[in-house]
């Protein structure tokens, strides 16, 4: 009875799928760099549009980031458990948002500047 109740409090279910979708995040991310290249091409042989390319750039990633993040964070308040799972998922998922939030404000933010300079 005992080594069930100490192997359920030595385990943390959450953090373990933090971590793993973490993991997903930089495997989609990665992919998503090395396509961006090729987005040119495919819009300029296929017609395929600029903004299904975002669209399919953005929103996935973003989704396994926000899931990493809440599992994460739900792992980290778990009590009795281990949270480096969990802190380590946290962190992938929020500083990729960070990360995104931040570059989306900079753009905004940065157009109307480079728009008011001569060259």
């Amino acid at each position: 009875m005992t080594e069930a109740v100490d192997s359920q409090r030595s385990s943390n279910p959450f953090g373990v799928a933090a971590l793993c979708v973490g993991f997903l995040l930089v495997v989609v991310s990665a992919v998503n760099q090395a396509l961006t290249p090729t987005m040119p091409f495919f819009h300029m042989y296929y017609g395929v549009p600029f903004q299904s390319w975002l669209l399919v750039s953005v929103i996935p990633p973003a989704f396994i980031a926000t899931t990493a993040t809440v599992l994460g964070i739900i792992g980290l308040l778990l009590r009795g458990r281990p949270r480096m799972c969990a802190a380590i998922g946290t962190a992938l998922g929020a500083t990729y948002l960070i990360v995104g939030v931040a570059g989306a404000l900079g753009s905004v933010v940065l157009a109307p500047l480079i728009g008011t300079l001569e060259f």
